[in-house]
């Protein structure tokens, strides 16, 4: 088997086996979304047509059986208008709904809230992370943004946490928190951290802002890893409520300082990125509603997709792989219900 965005050193390997032992291709131009990522060792399409005979294709889209089976042969018929780069025009697709506007991000969120009446598994699409984290710190934990497997956000931030100690690690916590949680009470948080990094007594008068205060004392004043997660709980305990941003980010946190001590031989990074190479080998399974990019959901499936935004994907591969990820319904947020997409890889 040959996937499309394999670099050339792989495939000629394959093309050389070929020659003594039967070989097949498995693969479709349309789902080659890896290419713009990787474009100086991915391999044009082409030249696996010319290595390879083909030998047929799929024809039935199975993924929509006794669910949408019309939007099943819809998006088969679509295939060669994509691949020429021709106008689709989406208001003629059953199961597709077209909200033709402006994507602002108020008729992104609306779109988000309207689904979660919605039965099943739904992904909410946009081209880049940190437009899903920007999304999810305003949907109340409705929606829980799609990490990759690597998490490279987690393991940056743990690195850092290994090479500092006290006040810094203070400062580096409290500067995570505002990150990756909306809904804080910035101008309390900053007095507390002011007061534990002055090691003067916090005037809070608020149980759980106390609760804060005396969590940073014991990681200003204890290196032990495993205070820290005594700190994520006092940010989750506050009144206001916080909105995950990451939740998986958040939480990777967790299991890693939860996991890792003073007397331990791995370093925090090195026991998150343990945590996340397990995830990589066992696999990982989406939130019931999850913001993602099209990258992190090929080759999923889910019941109910939302692309917030047309124009984030103008190459044909990324289009098709958000319209083909639902096997139920798609909505659409366009200024046109008529679309044009150019492939990106050849």
């Amino acid at each position: 088997k040959f996937s499309f965005f394999q670099n050339f050193r792989k495939f000629f390997f394959l093309n050389s086996i070929a020659s003594v032992l039967p070989c097949r291709v498995l693969g479709d131009p349309l789902q080659s979304v890896f290419w713009s990522v990787n474009k100086a060792e991915a391999l044009p399409w082409q030249e696996v047509e010319n290595c390879f005979p083909f030998v047929g294709g799929l024809n039935h889209p199975y993924r929509w059986d006794k669910k949408n089976e019309a939007l099943g042969k819809w998006l088969l018929t679509i295939r060669e208008a994509l691949l020429a780069g021709d106008v689709i025009d989406l208001r003629r697709a059953p199961g597709v709904n077209v909200q033709e506007c402006v994507s602002t991000q108020q008729f992104q969120l609306a779109a988000c809230q309207n689904s979660i009446r919605l039965d099943g598994k739904i992904f909410a699409l946009r081209k880049f992370r940190p437009q899903c984290w920007s999304l999810a710190g305003s949907l109340n934990n409705a929606f829980i943004t799609f990490e990759d497997a690597e998490c490279g956000e987690l393991l940056k931030f743990t690195r850092k946490l290994d090479e500092v100690r006290g006040t810094e690690r203070v400062q580096e916590l409290a500067a995570f928190a505002e990150n990756w949680l909306a809904r804080l009470p910035k101008p309390a948080i900053e007095a507390v951290v002011n007061s534990v990094l002055k090691d003067v007594p916090s005037k809070a008068r608020r149980a759980d802002l106390l609760q804060l205060f005396q969590a940073f004392v014991q990681i200003r004043d204890d290196d032990d890893y495993r205070n820290i997660a005594s700190l994520l709980d006092a940010y989750e305990a506050l009144n206001e409520q916080p909105v995950f941003k990451s939740r998986e980010v958040w939480s990777g946190l967790r299991k890693a300082v939860s996991s890792c001590s003073l007397e331990a031989e791995n370093s925090l990074y090195q026991t998150a990125w343990q945590h996340r190479n397990m995830l990589r080998r066992v696999g990982r399974h989406p939130a019931r509603r999850c913001l993602a990019t099209p990258l992190l959901v090929k080759g999923l499936e889910c019941d109910h997709t939302l692309i917030l935004d047309a124009s984030d994907f103008p190459d044909a591969e990324s289009l098709y792989v958000c319209l083909t990820r639902a096997s139920r319904s798609v909505t659409v947020l366009a200024k046109s219900s008529k679309i044009r997409a150019v492939r990106s890889a050849c």
